[in-house]
């Protein structure tokens, strides 16, 4: 049964330890798996017409992206803080800055309080997320 076409994987197969495992909780990165054929290995010859098939529905969910937030996190001398922790409230996973005090976050349209807390404080902000935009949220620790 596959609802809308879609099926999560872990309910399909389950992989304990694996690159998608490691990327989402030690690099904010997500990675994801996409298949588009029940052939395993398909013949070089027909990646042409699988590409044809769904470029416009890859390039799409490509985009979807950079819908969510991303920022700066900085002291009040404007300094970036590296390794602050982001929460997005209600949500139980949070992401951490970059050497140059990034973040970002993949979120679905909608309201949500994020707050951030490093070394020089802490700092939070009410923001909307709309669909198909990202929100630039750029948080000063005090």
């Amino acid at each position: 049964d596959f609802p809308e076409g879609i099926t999560n994987g872990a309910q399909w197969y389950d992989i304990k330890g694996g690159m998608q495992d490691f990327n989402y909780l030690h690099s904010n990165c997500m990675e994801l798996t996409v298949e588009l054929t029940c052939c395993k290995h398909p013949p070089g010859k027909t990646l042409h017409r699988h590409w044809e098939a769904n470029k416009e529905s890859l390039l799409s969910y490509m985009e979807k992206v950079h819908m969510g937030v991303k920022g700066i996190v900085t002291t009040k001398a404007g300094k970036p803080v590296e390794g602050a922790e982001v929460f997005v409230a209600g949500i139980n996973w949070n992401v951490t800055t970059t050497s140059a005090g990034e973040f970002w976050r993949v979120l679905a349209p909608g309201q949500y309080t994020i707050k951030a807390v490093g070394s020089a404080g802490t700092d939070k902000v009410d923001v909307t997320v709309d669909e198909n935009e990202t929100s630039v949220i750029n948080l000063v620790l005090t």
